[in-house]
């Protein structure tokens, strides 16, 4: 039965300074036509990088390229241009499919809601033709789109929602945010999201990804939340706390709308990595409703403003703005799926405690990173789940600031790799400057040499031979680099160390590799075998299968000589594509009669471990680009020696340049708090004595002296307590 809903669409008619939005979209053209000659790469170009910045943004959890576009059953016109499903992680059982309308136009077109409800049909008559098993018969075998309909026919029961993502370089009529008449798919929830460039630029510039969550408990049916107040910044705290019982069905009315936008970035890391919502939650949601309460933990989250009415029965909450869930993902995407399915349960009687820290802008991703990695450290969660090692990235960032790259062939200025640690950061750099300051910015910092840290991630698990991580989601790929990262960062004595300039230089001599080698396989004249869609997992497949050939000669790819030419060598691109070509020969034989498609077929590492038993011949005509893994080690070791050596100075300037009076104070709160021994006592009372005595702490005593003061700062040291 089909349900015909009003549907608001989800964009908000945005006030920009025009010249700005038109400057970010005319460049973004630019550079797109030109390194491209036709149009389907171009418009496959466009959407990626969109979909790609609309994944940084949290806006949305992966993106697979899938294009088709043609006629269906009884001649309707079907078309999708990408989708993502993660069957294994799923939380809420969400089916994303995108659709991109790309002009290239110099002058962009208005689109319009008639136009919007088009696609949005195509892309639904795409689905509903995948259920009843009809759309295979108009798709060519054994292409992307005919797996991406076998793959939905498979896994129709487990969808629970749909969210249809079009993407424009047209500008949204500010007439078609009026709402859209459309009819839901399956009977099953269906949102539709417009991103116009407009708003891309306006959500990039922003300083919060979930600025647009705004919950007014009136529209939910309920005049307010009885709660608490716990905190109060009047006081002098940083935030104000509230305490409240929530009910079960607010939760999942809210999930409803909002899905994993509500889980803040680093909790919807974790649970896409952990596995499907808790089968224990659901039974005492379904089995003892009333008892919810006592058998669950509740939920902390994070907001920037709530409304307080104060009643005859106390305080209570009546708005929400961009609310955040750190701890307590799993409980709220378990209660909504109990609403959901061919069994829906009645959660009218489940409540939940629930925590809200309101967090002022200026503080709150510093504040915010420390409440949901403390909240979930109550549990089985670890550091290296969170990735949360805030020095690895502000490290990068500061050398990415710091060091420039020779200049590329044909160009004689130095150029640097933008590390962008902060969302959005590239683009709020140009804000408020000339025209003059800005071509200047970017003529130092080009936008095709920007890194945002999921580019980060997916070059250096390629370098470590974990190509099968790549292939997965750009956050779930990038917690599995956190957990190797967080331990280089702890591998030296000084912490650190092994994060140096040669460890910068080697990442960017692979993503200028990793780059130009996915531009290259993107150029269907030169490879008419690739699919849409395959383009990424060949890329880091084909890297690391090189490295791993190359490794077993006792050699690597010298990614340091690549820096030094700031260009991916022809050499070494020839060799790839010819390892790409085995690769995906296969790979498709493997596949070959099941629903699989090679882009998801590579998320398994039974994939690496079918690539590694290829029989690669190496060219001789790679040579100059290769060293061998004893000069790799030695060059890596003596970055590492000298970033030691640096830290060890630094370390030792910072406890002498403190007074002795500072030590003192340190020494006492250790003390007073119970978190020293006799042995650190007497470190730090040296520190205490040194300018009296003349005698400062030696070297190691430095490097002693500055561990315990970073154990206890952590342990949440406040020496104004101690005076």
């Amino acid at each position: 039965m089909n349900l015909k809903k009003t549907v608001p669409l989800k964009y908000g008619i945005l006030r920009l300074i025009i010249m700005d939005s038109e400057t970010y979209r005319n460049e973004m053209i630019e550079r797109i036509n030109a390194e491209y000659d036709d149009e389907p790469s171009r418009r496959e170009s466009f959407l990626s990088e969109i979909a790609n910045e609309l994944c940084e943004l949290d806006q949305c959890d992966g993106f697979s390229p899938c294009h088709f576009d043609g006629s269906g059953p009884n001649n309707r016109r079907m078309g999708i241009d990408g989708y993502y499903y993660d069957e294994e992680n799923s939380l809420d059982g969400s089916l994303s499919v995108f659709c991109c309308r790309y002009t290239g136009a110099e002058i962009p077109n208005v689109l319009i809601k008639t136009e919007i409800e088009k696609i949005y049909n195509r892309a639904r008559n795409f689905i509903i033709s995948a259920f009843d098993s009809s759309a295979t018969k108009f798709i060519e075998y054994n292409t992307p789109p005919f797996f991406t309909a076998k793959m939905m026919n498979d896994k129709r029961e487990e969808f629970q929602r749909f969210r249809i993502y079009i993407i424009t370089d047209d500008v949204l009529s500010d007439r078609a945010n009026r709402g859209l008449d459309i009819e839901f798919i399956d009977g099953k929830n269906t949102q539709v999201f417009v991103w116009d460039v407009n708003r891309c630029y306006s959500e990039l510039i922003s300083k919060r990804s979930n600025q647009d969550i705004e919950i007014v408990l009136e529209n939910y049916g309920y005049d307010g939340i009885n709660c608490v107040k716990a905190n109060e910044i009047s006081s002098g705290a940083e935030y104000d706390a509230y305490l409240c019982v929530v009910p079960g069905k607010l939760l999942a009315d809210i999930y409803a709308k909002y899905g994993n936008r509500l889980l803040e970035s680093n909790v919807r890391s974790f649970l896409s990595v952990k596995g499907k919502v808790n089968r224990g939650i659901r039974d005492s949601i379904k089995n003892e409703p009333t008892k919810f309460f006592a058998y669950n933990n509740g939920i902390t989250t994070t907001a920037s403003d709530v409304g307080v009415e104060r009643t005859s029965d106390g305080l209570n909450i009546t708005s929400i703005e961009s609310l955040q869930i750190v701890n307590g993902g799993q409980t709220t995407a378990s209660i909504y799926n109990a609403t959901t399915g061919k069994a829906p349960v009645d959660v009218s009687e489940v409540f939940v405690p629930m925590k809200i820290c309101v967090i002022p802008g200026d503080t709150s991703d510093e504040l915010t990173r420390h409440i949901s990695e403390y909240s979930n450290n109550q549990n089985k969660v670890g550091k290296s789940d969170f990735f949360s090692n805030a020095q690895f990235h502000i490290k990068i960032e500061k050398i990415s600031r710091r060091l420039s790259a020779p200049p590329a062939q044909g160009s004689i200025y130095a150029t640097k790799w933008y590390y962008e640690r902060a969302r959005g950061s590239y683009i709020q750099e140009t804000l408020g400057k000339s025209a003059s300051e800005i071509k200047a910015f970017q003529k130092e910092n080009p936008k095709n040499q920007v890194m945002t840290k999921t580019d980060f991630a997916r070059y250096r698990n390629t370098m470590e031979l974990r190509p099968y991580d790549v292939s997965k989601a750009p956050e779930t790929n990038f917690v599995k680099f956190g957990i190797e990262a967080d331990a280089l960062w702890r591998s030296t004595e000084i912490e650190g160390a092994a994060i140096n300039d040669h460890y910068f230089k080697d990442t960017v001599g692979l993503a200028i590799l990793y780059t130009a080698f996915h531009k290259l396989l993107s150029n269907k004249k030169i490879v008419p075998w690739m699919m849409s869609g395959e383009g990424k997992c060949l890329t880091s497949y084909s890297i690391s299968r090189l490295i791993l050939a190359l490794n077993k000669v006792n050699c690597t790819i010298n990614f340091n000589a690549i820096w030094n030419e700031q260009r991916a060598p022809d050499e070494m691109l020839n060799q790839l594509l010819e390892i790409a070509s085995q690769i995906r020969s296969k790979l498709q034989i493997e596949i070959e009669g099941t629903s699989k498609n090679l882009f998801d077929y590579c998320k398994s590492e039974k994939a690496w471990i079918l690539v590694k038993s290829l029989d690669i011949e190496l060219h001789k005509e790679i040579n100059p680009w290769v060293s061998s893994i004893g000069h790799e080690k030695s060059t890596t070791n003596r970055a590492k020696r000298a970033e030691k050596e640096t830290g060890q100075i630094k370390n030792r300037i910072w406890v002498v340049q403190q007074s002795d009076e500072f030590w003192r104070k340190v020494m006492e709160w250790g003390m007073e708090h119970g978190k020293l021994n006799s042995s650190e006592i007497s470190v730090l009372n040296a520190a205490a004595n040194m300018n009296a005595k003349q005698k400062p702490p030696t070297e190691r005593q430095c490097k002693w002296i500055k561990q315990i003061y970073d154990r206890m700062y952590d342990d949440g040291m406040d020496l104004d307590e101690s005076s």
